[in-house]
Formats: structure tokens, C-alpha cells, sequence
């Protein structure tokens, strides 16, 4: 039985350790009895984040849901998590149905995230990263004797922790004006997203994002490591700037400036503020003229990767360039994977083998008796 449980045991750890590697991402919803008002908390990290949607069945006849209230935490002690809209945009029409978001646990002085309440409005708030550890959802009927159909509930969200790798940003205007916040992160900046699927497309001639720091930390600088594609475009006759003022566009809070047919925007390059700032702001523009004959950058011509970085520029430049040169980052760290895999599939062999052959050992010997020790006397 023993050599059994040594199997279970490492079985188990291999698992463990693949869901390290691989990260794992849960569905969760907000018509589930198992998902809604639990005792306890949805544990996000860099390995676990979550997909919020709003129907568990949605090909079943039942529509009708209860009220939910669903948070999630940190498992970091002082670590901040993410609620991202997926999609362009959330939207309830059911009479009776009111979304509400919370930083913290939902006590009543939490800071209010959004209210999306029926037919009013339309939430399009992209990202926002809680202050503490936690962000609460909370789905209600308004009415309480009446029912409410969760399929008129048409929002989906992701739940990641702010260090995840998987924050991504567009400069596109429902992402525009609003500002964003770094904590160790690393977050990916596009030139605009991918049309496929969207259900309106609302690029504007110019965009203005501000990136800050999540705590007054002066041993980082915010930095941003320009990535071009191989093949990249001028359609759009676009300008990035950074400004150090508040969404100003006077020239002379501009400390970084590049248009697309510059010789530097074929290139990587890497911009960090000083120290001691703990906010910068990006300001895009693209030809009006342009936008309006649909003929714009594609989608992924470039991008900006985010940081709140604590070393040189150089060590950036390298890191950055090892990472993106080739554009190639997808499958390098498929083949950084498939190393760790094969590096967990040698240890999981190893330690099978060894615990075969203390087994076997162990099957092998042969006490001696009492019995037989006496004839050998």
C-alpha cells in the first residue's frame, strides 16, 4: 500500500507543478449556486485568474438567477488585483437586473467601481486595479419578489493580479482617458485591437492614457520599451508622446516624442522617466484624414511595453531586445515551457524510479525468523 501512496503523492506534485508552469484559468458564474455568496474568497495570483460570465447554462431553458455576490483576493499580502471588461463594452437589459462592483469586500465604504443599472448606461470602463487586496461583484434583482433574466445580462469580465503579464491596453478610444496603474508590471501597450467580433469600432485621431504608479516607489522609473512588428506601417501618419503633465498637450511638458516615419520607429528603443515621477501621460495621435477613409495602421503594427522598471536602460534595452527581437516572444516562451516540462517529466521519471527500487528493496529482504536464528545457534 505504501509504494501506492508514494505514486499518489508525486502524481499530485507533477500536477502542481504543471499548473505553475502553464498558469490556470477558471470560469466562473454568476448564476451558480456553487460560484455565488461562498464563505470564501476566489484566490487570484500570477498561476490563477478567472473569467467572469454571467450564465453557467446558457443552453438550458432556466434563465432566471438569484442574487450573487462573488469576491476575489490577492494571495499576495499587500498585492493588488485586476477587473478587466472583456470586449468592447457591457450592457444590461433586463428591467430588473443592476451589476455593481466594489474595491474591497463590499462593505458599504468600499469605493464604488461601477453601478451598471438597466438601460442607463453602458459599462466601458476597460481596467481597474483594486487599491487593496480585494474587488467584489454583486448581481441583484432590484425587485426582489420578481425574477430577472441572466441572458439580458450581456457583460464578461477577467479577474488577473496587476504583476500578470496577460494586461493588455489599446490606443483606441474606449481605452482612451483614463488613467492606469503599475506594481511590478509589465503591461503591453497596442497600437489598436483586432476589429474581428467587435460590435463597433471607435478609433479616434487622438487618445490620451496615463500610466501611474500604484505606491510612491522611488527606486523604479516608468519605462517604455518601443516594439515594432517586421513589417511596419505609416498608414495612419501616426505621433506617440509622452507628457509629464496631466492629459496637457502643451509641447513643453513633452519628454519623449516619435512619428511613425522616423527612422527610430523601425527599431526597438527604450524611454524611462526619472525616479522621482510617479506619473506619466501618452498622447496618440493618428490623420484625421485617414481615419475617415478607413485606411488606419493594422492591428498589432506595434507596441509599447509598460513598466515600473528598477534597473538601467541598457539592462532594459537587452532584456527588451532578447524578448522581441525576432517578434517571436510566443514561441519562446512555448519553448521555455516545453524545457520546464521536460525538466518536470525527468524528476517525475527520477523519482519514480527511485521510490520502484526502494520498493523493490523492500519486497527482497527477508527478516530472519526466531526460529531460524535459533537453528543457526
Amino acid at each position: 500500500m505504501r509504494p501506492f501512496l508514494y505514486f499518489i503523492f508525486v502524481f499530485k506534485l507533477g500536477i502542481f507543478a504543471i499548473d505553475v508552469v502553464d498558469g490556470k484559468t477558471d470560469y466562473v458564474y454568476l448564476n451558480s449556486f456553487q460560484h455565488c455568496n461562498r464563505h470564501e474568497v476566489f484566490p487570484v495570483s500570477l498561476f490563477k485568474d478567472y473569467i467572469v460570465k454571467p450564465d453557467a447554462s446558457p443552453n438550458t431553458k432556466s434563465h432566471s438567477f438569484m442574487d450573487c455576490e462573488m469576491s476575489f483576493h490577492s494571495v499576495r499580502e499587500y498585492g493588488h488585483i485586476c477587473l478587466v471588461l472583456v470586449g468592447h463594452e457591457g450592457t444590461i437589459t433586463d428591467p430588473n437586473a443592476q451589476l455593481e462592483a466594489k474595491d474591497g469586500l463590499g462593505e458599504s465604504d468600499d469605493k464604488l467601481i461601477d453601478d451598471l443599472k438597466p438601460f442607463t448606461h453602458s459599462w466601458s470602463l476597460k481596467e481597474y486595479c483594486s487599491k487593496g487586496q480585494y474587488i467584489t461583484l454583486f448581481l441583484r434583482r432590484i425587485r426582489k419578489t420578481e425574477s430577472a433574466h441572466i441572458r439580458k445580462v450581456n457583460i464578461e469580465f477577467k479577474v488577473l493580479d496587476i504583476e500578470s503579464k496577460d494586461r493588455a491596453l489599446y490606443l483606441d478610444g474606449s481605452y482612451c482617458d483614463h488613467t492606469y496603474y503599475l506594481e511590478n508590471s509589465m503591461v503591453t501597450l497596442w497600437n489598436r485591437p483586432q476589429f474581428d467580433g467587435m460590435p463597433t469600432t471607435i478609433l479616434t485621431s487622438e487618445c490620451g492614457i496615463r500610466f501611474d504608479k500604484m505606491e510612491q516607489n522611488h527606486n523604479k522609473s516608468i519605462c517604455f520599451a518601443y516594439v515594432p512588428s517586421d513589417d511596419i506601417t505609416c498608414n495612419s501618419n501616426w505621433k506617440f508622446v509622452i507628457s509629464t503633465a496631466d492629459f496637457d498637450l502643451d509641447e513643453k511638458y513633452f519628454v519623449y516624442s516619435m512619428t511613425c516615419n522616423q527612422t527610430e520607429a523601425k527599431d526597438i528603443h527604450v524611454w524611462c522617466a526619472e525616479r522621482t515621477r510617479n506619473f506619466v501621460t501618452v498622447i496618440f495621435w493618428r490623420d484625421e484624414n485617414i481615419l475617415s477613409n478607413s485606411t488606419i495602421e493594422p492591428f498589432k503594427d506595434f507596441r509599447y511595453v509598460v513598466m515600473d522598471y528598477e534597473g538601467t536602460k541598457d539592462s532594459l534595452l537587452a532584456k527588451v531586445s532578447s524578448l522581441y527581437r525576432t517578434d517571436k516572444s510566443k514561441d519562446s516562451s512555448l519553448a521555455d515551457k516545453w524545457i520546464i516540462y521536460t525538466i518536470a517529466a525527468v524528476a517525475f521519471v527520477i523519482v519514480v524510479a527511485i521510490i520502484v527500487f526502494c520498493c523493490k528493496r523492500s519486497l527482497s529482504y527477508k527478516p530472519v525468523s526466531r526460529e531460524d536464528s535459533s537453528k543457526a545457534i
